[in-house]
């Protein structure tokens, strides 16, 4: 901030900020360049390179992003260094990520395929947060819970279930069984067809798939972890992390064993209220016929995202399934 032709330094809330940023911002084309149409900062500009692209803006030159390490940096460079963003242009075949172009032709050509993995749970329609509110007293989950919905509907199938939530999670819960070892992931939003959403809880089921087969210096951290109760919002409830099973020390010998198992199924659960599988097909068929539609850069991020996890989860020969409204 400038005062008296002096620049005066000033501490603000970068996170409030950056929240105006996690949705689609459109890019028209003017004579000053590809314009990024925002509400906030109104001279942010794309400019293509040779072999990359980066963002440009005055007013986002003068915010200065300071790290732990007294290492300051403009938080423009630090956006154009990790290129924290996704471009999707008109054909959706094609996208801009971590610095590359990539284009999947097959894309659009076997959305029959990509949408038998989303289950269907009339549940979901009706919860109203993730994880509910918590008392000292409380030994459940809220029913009308993304959370509670996942130990109704999955707990009894398996032998040993377990909440990992918090503090350098797996999953939000994990279910052990002779024949499976399954990670569910959890999320709620009062949004629709979010593509950052829905690419945050995919995030977190991609940086943990090799957790589906721990390696032997994982165990302790477990261990410690799993014999407490649930805590949230610096409320100790009275919620095992242990929803089935005898003890911590039970689960982890009963995980040891299963996942040597050469037969062993490793699966991934996303459980997300924010997409209707009918909806989503709705657009998905708009997008192959070349319709308009509100929503379809949105779609066409969830799209790439699905793509991705199904991909990665065929290389870690894993199932994958994502559960969502009707």
């Amino acid at each position: 901030m400038k005062i008296n032709n002096e620049y005066i330094e000033r501490d603000i809330n970068l996170l409030s900020i950056l929240k105006h940023f996690e949705k689609l911002i459109e890019i028209e084309f003017t004579n000053g360049g590809y314009h990024l149409k925002h509400e906030l900062i109104k001279d942010l500009f794309l400019f293509k390179n040779n072999k990359s692209i980066t963002l440009r803006s005055a007013k986002l030159a003068k915010v200065h992003v300071e790290y732990e390490n007294d290492l300051s940096f403009p938080i423009l460079s630090v956006l154009n260094w990790t290129k924290s963003y996704i471009i999707t242009f008109d054909n959706p075949e094609l996208i801009y990520c971590n610095r590359k172009l990539f284009k999947d032709s097959r894309l659009l050509g076997n959305l029959e395929g990509l949408l038998k993995i989303f289950i269907p749970y009339s549940e979901l329609e009706n919860v109203s947060s993730e994880k509910g509110s918590f008392r000292i007293t409380s030994t459940l989950f809220d029913t009308n819970s993304v959370f509670g919905f996942v130990e109704e509907e999955f707990m009894a199938n398996h032998d040993y279930f377990i909440c990992d939530d918090l503090y350098k999670e797996w999953a939000d819960h994990i279910g052990l069984s002779e024949n499976t070892i399954s990670f569910y992931h959890s999320k709620y939003k009062d949004s629709n067809f979010s593509a950052s959403d829905f690419q945050d809880i995919i995030g977190q089921a991609l940086k943990n798939l090799g957790n589906l087969s721990p390696g032997e210096d994982q165990w302790s951290l477990k261990e410690n972890y799993w014999q407490r109760t649930y805590k949230n919002d610096g409320i100790v409830t009275q919620i095992s992390r242990i929803r089935t099973g005898q003890d911590e020390e039970d689960v982890i010998e009963y995980f040891k064993k299963v996942k040597g198992y050469p037969n062993i199924k490793k699966q991934v659960f996303i459980v997300i209220n924010f997409i209707s599988k009918a909806a989503l097909e709705d657009r998905l068929m708009k997008l192959q016929n070349a319709e308009y539609f509100v929503e379809r850069n949105e779609v066409i991020q969830i799209l790439w995202f699905v793509s991705s996890l199904i991909s990665s989860c065929y290389e870690a020969n894993t199932e994958v399934y994502i559960c969502c409204r009707p």
